[in-house]
């Protein structure tokens, strides 16, 4: 493929594919250059990953407070 035509412009020239699916594909793809181009949606999607892990580690261990109750 010698042309670099992105997926949205494939899309949109097929006359199969629905409006929805047309503009999905398009918001995607300015997505991903976005975050191919730029490097703080990559920090901010660090930084989301590491609140979520921190949030899962705090629901998972049990507080002191439940302890204390569950021996007496």
């Amino acid at each position: 493929m010698a042309s670099k035509a992105t997926t949205c412009e494939i899309i949109s020239a097929s006359e199969r594919a629905s409006e929805w699916k047309k503009s999905f594909v398009c918001v995607n793809d300015s997505l991903h250059q976005a975050m191919t181009e730029t490097p703080l949606a990559i920090f901010i999607y660090v930084i989301v990953v590491f609140f979520i892990m921190f949030l899962v580690q705090r629901a998972a261990r049990s507080s002191q407070n439940t302890l204390k109750k569950n021996k007496n």
